[in-house]
């Protein structure tokens, strides 16, 4: 510890007329921490958003789906559920708009009561949601039509569109439906008529693949999944589905959190074919080092105390590396939810995640000082008479058991980085394997990349016995 300081003043004075190279080598890293930091960061504010917004992507507390009407001995209990209660029943089907005779295949989402519950449901004109609701207490025959399909066939409020053998007055565009991403919405438009005039359309046919829902509001504080379960066996013998908001909560954010896994690691991939970079920019510049440090050596400096100067200057640029990736990363994790909103069923809210730039810096530094070792530990066999005689070959012919050392340890990071994101030591195994396996062609390229410098007389100094 005495002579850290020591060590500090002379990776400071000894970078003074490299720190270019320096710099070529913290650029290395760099993309690969932005991605890590950007893709984490993201994945955090969306479970985030999941969390604040479940209700919303149901809609209700509790829905019960069937493809086929609710058993009539389950009618009298399912009745008593809740405070209000919605029911639905929705099917493929062909809509027409007869002014200009445009023909497009919908979900046709036949609605009644106050359903959504949770969420707001945007409609232009915003009287159209009220307008839609009393349609079937006063037999308008009314109809609310998602924006995209409304905009394929140049159709506006106020038209009409046909729904089997009815005809239904357009009382406004939907803008967003709780729980609908925009991108579903335009691949498969939705069209809403009441309740009340399903079976008039005549699209309810023996095979019709239909699909029946109730939607339903407990009070506050109700614990949905808790008076539920009692039903349950009589629901599963019923063929009837039930979704809770903690359910839709566990499938929504296990979705997303294994795209934002997968997404991870691609982007550790990237860091890791950075840091391969850096042992070949590291390996570069320890070859210009040789004669400072066999001058080094003749002042009592040990091999590994010129080790540690290396690895300080080395070091440091990998903390800055990682801190400008990770002020890139913050970026991309606030510009990225508005990329990908329409293909998002809730409304990401934009936050530094103070978790994800911690682990990208982290993560940046350790790899970094990691695959700069591999050529900065022949430093340490660097003999004080190379001052006296250039041509002087080091002791390089045993293999290095710290070399071996070096390369474990790295196998164990990208072991352990990949099981956290997948959470399976199979997969993590693979994937470890499967990096390691083209590692070994990755440095080769750097070997000869350095032979061919050393070849044309490009790097002073190359006569250094290191490794790669």
């Amino acid at each position: 510890m005495s002579n850290l300081p020591w060590l500090w003043r002379m990776a400071w004075r000894d970078s003074r007329r490299s720190r270019s190279r320096l710099l070529l080598f913290t650029s290395a890293i760099v993309l690969g921490i932005a991605a890590l930091v950007g893709i984490n960061g993201f994945g955090d504010n969306l479970a985030r958003s999941i969390d604040e917004q479940a209700r919303e992507l149901v809609g209700a507390d509790l829905v019960l789906s069937a493809n086929q009407p609710f058993d009539s001995t389950l009618q009298t209990t399912l009745h008593q559920l809740g405070q209000r209660r919605s029911d639905e029943v929705a099917f493929a089907s062909l809509v027409q708009f007869p002014k200009g005779q445009g023909v497009r295949l919908a979900q046709v989402r036949a609605l009644t009561g106050g359903f959504p519950y949770y969420g707001e449901w945007l409609t232009e004109p915003t009287t159209a949601v009220a307008a839609f609701r009393e349609a079937g207490t006063t037999n308008q025959r009314v109809a609310l039509v998602d924006d995209a399909l409304l905009a394929q066939f140049a159709a506006r409020p106020g038209d009409s569109i046909k729904v089997g053998e009815l005809t239904f007055r357009i009382a406004g565009r939907v803008r967003k439906t709780p729980g609908q991403s925009g991108f579903s919405a335009s691949v498969a438009p939705t069209v809403f008529i009441p309740r009340e005039f399903v079976e008039q359309t005549g699209l309810l046919q023996r095979g019709s693949r239909v699909q029946y829902r109730t939607y339903y509001q407990f009070a506050p504080g109700t614990n949905v999944d808790q008076t539920i379960k009692p039903l349950e066996a009589r629901l599963d013998q019923a063929n009837i589905d039930s979704d809770t908001v903690a359910e839709r909560k566990r499938q929504t954010g296990r979705s997303f959190t294994n795209v934002t896994r997968f997404l991870n690691l691609v982007a550790f991939v990237a860091l890791l074919l950075g840091c391969v970079g850096v042992a070949s920019a590291v390996s570069l510049y320890v070859r210009e080092k040789v004669a400072a440090v066999a001058v080094l050596r003749c002042l009592g400096a040990s091999g590994w105390q010129a080790v540690l100067i290396y690895l300080l200057q080395t070091a440091l640029m990998g903390l800055l590396g990682a801190i400008l990736g990770a002020a890139l990363g913050t970026g991309v994790q606030l510009l990225l939810p508005k990329v990908v909103e329409g293909f998002l069923p809730v409304t990401v809210s934009v936050g530094i995640s103070w978790s994800a730039v911690a682990e990208g810096i982290l993560t940046g530094v350790f790899v970094a000082v990691l695959f700069a070792l591999l050529p900065l530990l022949s430093i340490r066999r660097v003999s004080p008479l190379r001052t006296l005689r250039a041509s002087l070959e080091e002791d390089t012919a045993s293999p290095d058991p710290l070399r071996g050392l070096v390369y474990g340890l790295i196998i164990l990071f990208i072991t352990g980085f990949a099981y956290l994101q997948t959470r399976d030591w199979k997969l993590a195994l693979g994937f470890a394997g499967a990096y390691c396996s083209r590692l070994r062609y990755w440095l080769g390229s750097v070997k000869a990349y350095v032979a061919l410098c050393e070849s044309i007389s490009l790097v002073p100094g190359a006569m250094c016995g290191g490794k790669v």
